[in-house]
């Protein structure tokens, strides 16, 4: 049964943890930005980690929801409604056919995670399935399908229980020296760990462009396009920083001087242009071990939120 986009906001599309496998064809993986926040609004609802969801921006979809169904909101707060009732954040909510979801102003983040139970789908696909045509831009009365289901409540009934996203953003960003570290300067590398960098407008699904006192290297740097992945920090020949998300190329030609760890590309993702962060080195051995820990805690909010849904829905 479908949702309905009353009026599309400025960039909302429908995503998941994208597709690996297909780089060395030049295809780029996708997927949402922030990877935590879209796990955690398909856990509360009862779904895999992979399962469709809506990615949102500020100003930020008007839905129609013509029949009832079990969503979560994770990420950014716009300030959500469902018809006349405030939705919070991290919390999974049942709600009735004719539901409106809007949002009135952006109080913190970037982007916003609406999962429904069982994913979003195309028309002509069984629901679970996942198709990349979903990347493009929703447009005013597009339609969502998802799988439809009954519940007993008349009435909006928001979860006391929610997902504890404390500590999963932070003010500093990790990084791994990249193979080019070494061709920086003492002094650019003493920068890249005390200077405060500053996203600028420039920045998007594909790359986020820093500014901050020009970075140099010890020579002037030829290089052949390399290998480039999700967090990769390239030095621009300005001598300033950009480091790719999810939408970005497959290879490269600039100097590969660093790599956000996976459990800070969350932080970068929800941060607005205007915001600084500091950089903070690291190895591979802390940021796999971090890593690994957010893993834990998503599969504890995994198997809470499964024993949480059973023990309601068997009522």
């Amino acid at each position: 049964m479908p949702a309905r986009v009353l009026k599309a906001g400025f960039l909302d599309t429908v995503q998941n943890k994208g597709s690996y496998g297909q780089q060395h064809l030049g295809i780029n993986p996708g997927g949402a930005m922030d990877m935590l926040a879209m796990q955690a609004a398909n856990f509360l609802v009862g779904n895999d980690a992979n399962a469709n969801v809506l990615e949102l921006h500020f100003p930020a979809a008007r839905l129609l929801f013509e029949n009832a169904a079990l969503i979560a909101l994770c990420g950014a707060d716009f300030n959500a409604y469902i018809n006349e009732l405030p939705l919070p954040v991290n919390r999974a909510c049942i709600i009735g056919p004719g539901t409106i979801v809007q949002f009135q102003n952006n109080k913190s983040g970037c982007r916003a995670y609406l999962a429904v139970q069982g994913g979003f789908f195309p028309a002509d696909q069984e629901p679970g399935n996942r198709n990349t045509k979903y990347r493009q831009r929703l447009q005013d009365n597009d339609i969502l399908y998802f799988k439809e289901r009954s519940f007993r409540e008349d009435q909006p009934v928001i979860f006391n229980w929610f997902a504890n996203t404390t500590g999963w953003y932070r003010e500093t960003l990790q990084f791994i020296p990249g193979p080019e570290y070494d061709l920086l300067d003492e002094a650019s590398k003493k920068k890249l760990v005390t200077d405060p960098f500053l996203i600028t407008s420039q920045s998007d699904r594909m790359g986020y462009r820093m500014k901050a006192e020009a970075l140099h290297t010890i020579k002037a740097v030829t290089m052949l396009s390399s290998a480039v992945t999700r967090g990769t920090m390239q030095l621009l020949p300005n001598g300033q920083l950009i480091i790719l998300m999810a939408e970005h190329q497959t290879t490269g030609g600039y100097p590969r001087v660093g790599y956000i760890t996976s459990a800070d590309l969350p932080s970068l993702s929800q941060a607005q242009p205007g915001k600084t962060f500091r950089f903070v080195q690291t190895d591979v051995i802390a940021a796999q071990q971090k890593m690994l820990q957010l893993h834990r805690e998503l599969r504890q909010l995994q198997n809470a939120c499964i024993f949480q849904l059973d023990a309601y829905l068997k009522k």
